[in-house]
């Protein structure tokens, strides 16, 4: 079970990003990807307070899918953790959303 939140308004769903992105958050993060693919995305990172290597593998591999099936995947709101762990792991953020 995900504890992933989502909502729908309008064309785009925005997925919220829970606070910790370990190794267990990893296959529900996937799998709630999965049942978005196809849709426009909005990823609101704004909460995260942690997040490793394996979720962040996740998110790029949903931003190459996004960009190869021609849809939007915008990230919203990246908190400083978000981006400082990005920065560490050498991805920068557009590879996870314009």
């Amino acid at each position: 079970m995900s504890d992933i939140s989502n909502e729908t308004n309008g064309l785009f769903t925005t997925l919220s990003l829970p606070r910790t992105l370990d190794l267990r958050a990893a296959a529900p993060l996937a799998a709630d990807f999965g049942r978005f693919r196809g849709r426009p995305l909005v990823i609101d990172a704004s909460e995260v307070d942690k997040i490793g290597a394996q979720c962040a593998q996740v998110l790029v591999s949903a931003q190459q899918t996004w960009a190869r099936d021609g849809v939007a995947l915008t990230l919203s709101n990246p908190s400083s953790a978000f981006t400082g762990a990005l920065e560490i792991l050498g991805i920068p953020t557009r590879k996870i959303g314009e």
